[in-house]
């Protein structure tokens, strides 16, 4: 007898410390593998913008009138923070000095109007393409800047008709 108790304590030790074993397997969590990577986070903002004008009219001046006044606008859209510069070419009718518009021709004739065109309501500063007659600035938050346009008609001489003329507004950003 003594030897089959002899057996049975080894073999309750043995079960014993194997079940202590899984005990402490589960008792544990097992050390949790971990893995990182990352991911690059990006944003492209393309400058652009976008110019909108509406016509210069001078309207129908009255009988005897030796000027006519007129204003209108243009309006940048763009890209907050862009750099801008705005211009306006000398038109379809330039003769070297004044922009003129064309009214037609008849016997060999031709009939111009002369006409400027300014940046301010007082007509003194012209507008044209150069650096140096062009308005140029910054693009607010707002994305939106208006840029008033005015201009004057000489009307003398001038024999009746529809006169027109096309400017090109340049916009540089």
């Amino acid at each position: 007898m003594g030897a089959e108790r002899l057996f049975c304590i080894k073999r309750l030790r043995v079960l014993a410390v194997a079940v202590g074993a899984v005990a402490t397997m589960h008792a544990t969590p097992a050390a949790a593998k971990e893995k990182t990577a990352t991911v690059e986070v990006f944003l492209n903002v393309v400058s652009t913008c976008r110019v909108q004008t509406d016509r210069l009219d001078f309207g129908f001046p009255v009988k005897g009138a030796k000027s006519a006044q007129a204003a209108t606008a243009i309006t940048l859209q763009c890209t907050p923070g862009v750099n801008y510069r705005v211009g306006i070419d000398n038109g379809d009718h330039f003769d070297g000095t004044e922009r003129r518009m064309w009214g037609g021709q008849a016997n060999g004739q031709v009939w111009y109007v002369p006409y400027r065109i300014y940046r301010d309501a007082a007509r003194v500063v012209p507008w044209g393409n150069a650096p140096t007659n062009s308005a140029v600035g910054i693009m607010p938050l707002t994305g939106t800047v208006t840029l008033p346009v005015y201009g004057s008609a000489d009307l003398k001489n001038v024999r009746a008709s529809e006169y027109r003329d096309t400017v090109t507004v340049v916009l540089e950003y």
